[in-house]
């Protein structure tokens, strides 16, 4: 009866620690791994401005810019550079203007220059044309390029006089998301499309 008593004494004892071993394991296949989650990189709210416009100064032709925008000109042979830039928009974000003047001799080799850069700026991505004739007479053309080219709206404006050419740049190697860049891309060509269509002499 001894050896009997013995043997519940061990059984219960090998149960209970059993029942621990068990519970441990539970416990253990419960735990989670906690792993470090990156948080997605925000991105600064971009102030668009309110589209009311003034005349550039400086320049050889009546040019509208926003009135929220600054401007730096340099002139060189009779050729003026003109950089828009705007305070609220990314970093490196800006708007070169060549205001060149021509004659009926050369103005078609000009023309098709601008034409050809234009190109070569969208890299083949498809891009938005549009064609107007500005109240001052100008034959305009603006493109669109969507497709995170670093160069997404261009313009041409000319008649037998002169020929006016930018183009939008964004540094597109900082990172911006696409998504954040877009609202930039449609208050510029808003913008331009207002300039192309008040240019003319003064």
């Amino acid at each position: 009866m001894r050896v009997l008593r013995l043997g519940r004494a061990v059984a219960r004892r090998y149960c209970g620690a059993g029942v621990a071993i068990a519970i441990m394991l539970v416990l253990t296949g419960c735990r989670r791994e906690e792993r470090a989650v990156p948080r997605p990189v925000a991105f600064p709210r971009i102030e668009i401005p309110a589209e009311r416009y003034v005349a550039a100064d400086s320049v050889p032709m009546h040019f509208e810019i926003n009135a929220s925008a600054s401007t730096e000109r340099r002139e060189q042979n009779e050729t003026v550079w003109l950089t828009i830039t705007y305070p609220g928009y990314f970093p490196g974000t800006a708007i070169y203007c060549t205001f060149t003047p021509v004659t009926s001799e050369n103005v078609d080799e000009v023309i098709a220059n601008r034409t050809e850069r234009m190109a070569l700026n969208s890299g083949g991505a498809d891009s938005e044309m549009t064609r107007l004739t500005s109240q001052g007479g100008l034959g305009c053309t603006m493109t669109v390029t969507r497709a995170g080219s670093a160069t997404p709206v261009q313009f041409i404006a000319a008649d037998n006089r002169i020929v006016v050419s930018g183009a939008m740049y964004i540094d597109v190697d900082a990172g911006f998301a696409p998504d954040s860049i877009a609202p930039v891309v449609d208050a510029v060509s808003r913008d331009m499309l207002h300039t192309l269509k008040n240019i003319r002499h003064d």
